[in-house]
C-alpha cells in the first residue's frame, strides 16, 4: 500500500494531496483533512479492486470510513459496505 499520510498529519496530507490533484479543490482550500484522506485513500483502492468505496449509503463518519479502508488495503482485503452486490441505490 502507498504511504497516505492521515488527518492527522495534516501538513504531509495536504502535500500528498496537492502533489496529485492541485490546490484548487474546496476540501483542500478549507482543510476539510477527512475527504482529502479519503480521495487519496478511494484511488489506492481502486489501484488494487478496481472499484471505488461508496459513501451513499454511508453510517460511519469520514474518518471512521477511512480507517477501513486502510484496513482494507492492508489486508488485500475488498471492503464490505453491507449492500448487496447489483443493488440499485
Amino acid at each position: 500500500m502507498k504511504n497516505i499520510p492521515t488527518a492527522k498529519e495534516p501538513k504531509k496530507l495536504k502535500a500528498a494531496y496537492k502533489e496529485a490533484y492541485g490546490d484548487s479543490a474546496y476540501d483542500y482550500q478549507h482543510d476539510n483533512y477527512d475527504a482529502l484522506e479519503l480521495r487519496l485513500l478511494n484511488d489506492a483502492y481502486y489501484e488494487m479492486f478496481g472499484d471505488y468505496v461508496g459513501t451513499m449509503c454511508l453510517s460511519l463518519s469520514l474518518a471512521e470510513l477511512n480507517l477501513e479502508i486502510r484496513k482494507s488495503l492492508e489486508s488485500n482485503t475488498p471492503y464490505n459496505d453491507g449492500v448487496p452486490y447489483g443493488a440499485l441505490i
